[in-house]
């Protein structure tokens, strides 16, 4: 038999139990991942009988995989069709696609695969045929030219992987609108043009809006490039409204964005729009980026660091709370952009994030497994930058991150995401009321620090930690200790929550201010017994100030006890 490289799919994440056993090689037919527990004997066996054999996990889908013969996509334990909770796989026509599943029904992009087998293919045959001589079978059956449904299937392939690795291929697609809105920033954008202007995917045009600002005229003419439209806004609208502008004059099917600031790598859009016009239903594809952070106090400006934040295939649950795919990263097609409402001028931060949200939620992302881009984080720029909103007005950002988790999505009714959308924006309201609350009590203005903490109480989620503590840090702020050691002994007694050290500090303070010997007496035994299980780990639970601080708080106990004797 002919050696074939076989790449299986595996429907699962990397820290997965079913990936661990494969890095072992051991077998564990008891895990409930059911038939990733045969993988490892099915690639051992494959490997032994003269063939390549990969195993991917779902981080891995994005691969272009045009040095792969057979795919063999391996269903997870919880398979489903709907696309806002799972992430399908999709099969490129240069490989021979086969699934592995008993309920057909629940296969999303069925009609793509070569071939559909039962599930227990990689476990104990009924006629002593092991898994690797039954697919070995299977798949040599759908390459032999002896039918004419085999001699299409082997044609297409073959097409398919001449056709994308043709230098034609590159040259003609379909038409790419790159959006690029800048303001003030001279000294970067020439760097952002020139990577776009080195992309190996020729078939692009760039919308350059300058908002506002300094003139850029004269940078579009250095370049020389006919693909280049400059649009001049004579008055600073605000990044929404400068990206919507250069998507108001794109002709493209498909939109790229590109930050005045940043760059991309030559293969970027080339990667991309292999996905985009070869696997199917695709219609929002990503890639990964290069942090760099710079430290602009230095002349010219030092980098600090470098790395992958984001590197994760997503779908619409994955990023329901926070952002996981970079502005710079994604291609799509135009029609998606419209469906979703497209960018919202009202939003003055967190704008990919609220946009990627929305479009997620009609068109699930397909991740392209590379780095083709780098942004920057500036360090002591006097200008700042959008990302860095949170600290400069930390007020601003809670209220645009109330706008974007409280938009409703296009969501079936039976959804379960429907109750993650209401509690992410009950979580948002209470982390405004609380920060409004903080303020109004630095400002000594009683009644609205009542109205906030009234609203911070009646929006509490008691699942997430984070919010019984600002709640319990606002109510220590606002003298009201015993409210605040209800909420932290909550924290501390709970299995569900990972309590910190800060937690035992501040709810010893609060049974102190409270005046209650009991409370103190618990909290302070806690912080024992805590200690105690870190010393025998050899590790320090306290630093040398909160140990100052127990210590205090310690002698305070003891006063009291006195005092009550």
């Amino acid at each position: 038999m002919t050696p074939l490289h076989f790449a299986l799919k595996l429907e699962c994440l990397p820290n997965s139990s079913a990936v661990i056993l494969l890095r072992t090689q051991k077998q564990a037919p008891n895990t409930q991942n059911g038939s990733h527990a045969a993988i490892p004997e099915l690639c051992r066996l494959l490997t032994a009988g003269g063939h390549c054999c990969e195993v991917h996990d779902m981080q891995r889908w994005g691969r272009d995989d045009n040095d792969i013969d057979v795919v063999v996509r391996i269903p997870g334990p919880k398979s489903v069709r709907d696309e806002t909770l799972s992430v399908p796989y999709r099969p490129k026509p240069w490989n021979l696609n086969l699934a592995l599943t008993d309920d057909p029904s629940q296969l999303p992009l069925a009609e793509y695969y070569d071939g559909i087998l039962p599930l227990n293919l990689v476990g104990e045959q009924p006629d002593g045929g092991g898994p690797a001589q039954r697919l070995e079978r299977e798949v040599f059956a759908l390459l032999s030219p002896g039918t004419k449904e085999n001699a299409e299937r082997l044609e297409r392939i073959r097409l398919a992987r001449e056709r994308i690795s043709s230098a034609a291929y590159r040259q003609g697609g379909p038409l790419v609108s790159v959006l690029i809105s800048t303001h003030n920033r001279r000294q970067t954008l020439p760097r952002a043009i020139e990577s776009l202007i080195a992309q190996t995917y020729k078939d692009w045009e760039l919308l350059l809006v300058q908002d506002g600002g300094v003139r850029v005229g004269d940078i579009v003419d250095s370049f020389h490039d006919s693909r280049i439209q400059l649009i001049r806004r004579e008055q600073n609208g605000g990044m929404a409204r400068g990206y919507h502008t250069a998507f108001e004059h794109a002709h493209g099917r498909y939109i790229a964005w590109l930050s005045d600031d940043d760059i991309w790598y030559p293969e970027h859009l080339e990667r991309l729009m292999l996905a985009l016009r070869e696997l199917p239903g695709v219609r929002f594809a990503y890639t990964d980026a290069t942090r760099v952070l710079l430290n602009m106090r230095e002349t010219p400006p030092r980098e600090l660091e470098r790395g992958v934040v984001y590197d994760r295939q997503l779908c619409l649950a994955d990023i329901m709370e926070s952002n996981g795919i970079t502005g710079i990263s994604p291609v799509h097609d135009r029609e998606l952009y419209i469906q979703a409402g497209g960018l919202d001028p009202k939003q003055k931060v967190l704008i990919d994030f609220d946009l990627w949200r929305r479009m997620a939620s009609l068109s699930c992302p397909c991740r392209v497994d590379a780095v083709t881009a780098e942004y920057y984080l500036k360090q002591g720029d006097k200008r700042g930058q959008l990302t860095a909103l949170y600290t400069k007005s930390p007020g601003t950002y809670r209220v645009q991150r109330l706008r974007v988790l409280s938009k409703k999505l296009p969501l079936k009714a039976a959804s379960p995401l429907w109750e993650v959308w209401r509690r992410l924006r009950r979580q948002a309201v209470q982390n405004y009321a609380v920060f409004r609350g903080l303020d109004a009590l630095e400002a000594k203005d009683e009644r609205k620090t009542a109205i906030f903490r009234k609203l911070a109480r009646r929006t509490l989620d008691p699942s997430s930690i984070q919010c019984l503590r600002d709640l319990a840090l606002f109510e220590l702020a606002n003298s009201h200790p015993a409210e605040a050691f209800q909420l932290l002994f909550q924290i501390l007694t709970s299995n569900q929550f990972d309590a910190e050290p800060s937690d035992l500090l501040h709810g010893f303070l609060a049974a102190l201010l409270e005046n209650n010997t009991d409370h103190a007496e618990q909290i302070s035994n806690m912080a024992a017994r805590a200690e105690a299980v870190a010393h025998k780990h050899r590790l320090q639970l306290f630093s040398p100030s909160e140990q100052a601080q127990i210590a205090e708080y310690r002698a305070k106990l003891a006063q009291m006890k006195q005092a009550d004797v």
